[in-house]
């Protein structure tokens, strides 16, 4: 079976967004996500507003070359060329993915996308990349979690912008 693995960049205090949607706090250390980590996945799982600040920036679904990039969204009737548009139940859809052939799978960016997955019992592992920064405010990586969530931390890495926690979710 396919793992869902959850990563996020999040402030000290737990935001991964300022008060106004800033982002622009995040920081990142060369080869912080190295090759060997991203080639263990062939499919990247975004909600919407993580897609509309993509394609704000210029980044298009060909951003690593061979996965395939899956958008999350009810709102939007389509998305950009070399994009997959999931509009249907998303859990049950990412319960049959897990199911099929294929190497694991990465779900970035989206409280809501990911706190769904969560609370689902869908995502095997997390990474949060930890910034050095104190936001005081703003959008919480997890929105509504219904339930404790045990987890079990295998890897970290020190880096100048901060740390990465690496864990193992315990789905009972």
């Amino acid at each position: 079976m396919r793992k869902l693995v959850y990563g996020m960049a999040v402030s000290l205090d737990g935001f991964m967004e300022g008060p106004k949607g800033e982002t622009d706090w995040m920081s990142y250390d060369p080869g912080q996500e190295n090759d060997e980590y991203i080639r263990r996945f062939d499919a990247f799982l975004r909600g919407r507003k993580t897609y509309e600040r993509m394609v704000r920036m210029g980044a298009g679904a060909d951003a690593f070359k061979g996965i395939k990039s899956y958008i999350f969204s009810n709102s939007l009737n389509e998305v950009k060329a070399g994009f997959q548009h999931v509009k249907s139940d998303g859990l049950k859809w990412v319960r049959q993915m897990k199911n099929e052939e294929g190497k694991d799978i990465a779900l970035y960016g989206g409280a809501i996308l990911g706190s769904a997955m969560v609370n689902a019992g869908l995502v095997d592992e997390l990474v949060l990349s930890v910034q050095s920064i104190l936001l005081g405010d703003g959008k919480p990586m997890f929105l509504n979690i219904s339930q404790r969530i045990r987890m079990k931390l295998i890897k970290t890495r020190a880096y100048t912008a901060g740390i990465i926690l690496h864990y193992q979710v315990k789905n009972e």
